[in-house]
Parts: structure tokens; C-alpha cells; sequence
């Protein structure tokens, strides 16, 4: 019985460490999101500088990012989901990013 768990367990474990999604693509579905928002800058690759700024962790099965101490994303079996709230990454007209300029903001107090 212990026997026919474990070996399924493992394998699903081992698949999962060979699944973590890199770096490279919790950016790259960072980006897209963003220029999903914002078409205009992310036609000029503002998306690509934002996403640049996330802090990649990994805890071997998965991993995820943040981007100014908040959670942007999370990732498993090479999928990347976006956890940030759109209204948080839609550039407002007077060009800041919300998520961004909060922490200027509470700095300068």
C-alpha cells in the first residue's frame, strides 16, 4: 500500500522540479500582462523595465516573484500565473504605475 503512494508521489515530485518555471518566463508573462494594460508602453518596452525589477524566488517545486515587497507572480509546471490586481499595473494619465509609486511616496513622507 505505502508502496504504490510513495512512487507516484515521487515521480509527480521530480516532474514538478523539472517543471519549475525560470526566471526568464515569469518576466516574459509579466510583460505580456502589462502590455495588455497599457498597449502604448508596452509597445515602448516598458513592461520589459518593470519586469526586470521582480525579485525571483523558488522553493524547488515552484516559485514566484515580487515587485516592491508585494507578490507579482507565481509559477509551477512551467505555467506562470499574474497575482498583482490590474488596477495596480494600468499606468494612470498621469503616467505613474500605481504599484511603483506607492513606495516614493510613503519615502518621502
Amino acid at each position: 500500500m505505502f508502496k504504490k503512494i510513495l512512487l507516484p508521489f515521487c515521480i509527480l515530485v521530480i516532474v514538478a522540479l523539472v517543471m519549475n518555471p525560470h526566471v526568464e518566463y515569469h518576466q516574459a508573462a509579466f510583460k505580456e500582462k502589462f502590455a495588455q494594460l497599457n498597449p502604448i508602453a508596452g509597445t515602448f518596452g516598458v513592461g520589459t523595465i518593470v519586469g526586470g525589477q521582480l525579485q525571483y524566488h523558488t522553493f524547488g517545486v515552484g516559485s514566484y516573484t515580487k515587485l516592491d515587497k508585494k507578490l507579482a507572480t507565481i509559477g509551477f509546471f512551467n505555467n506562470v500565473f499574474i497575482v498583482i490586481p490590474d488596477k495596480e499595473l494600468d499606468i494612470k494619465s498621469d503616467g505613474d504605475i500605481p504599484l511603483l509609486t506607492k513606495e516614493k511616496e510613503s519615502k518621502d513622507i
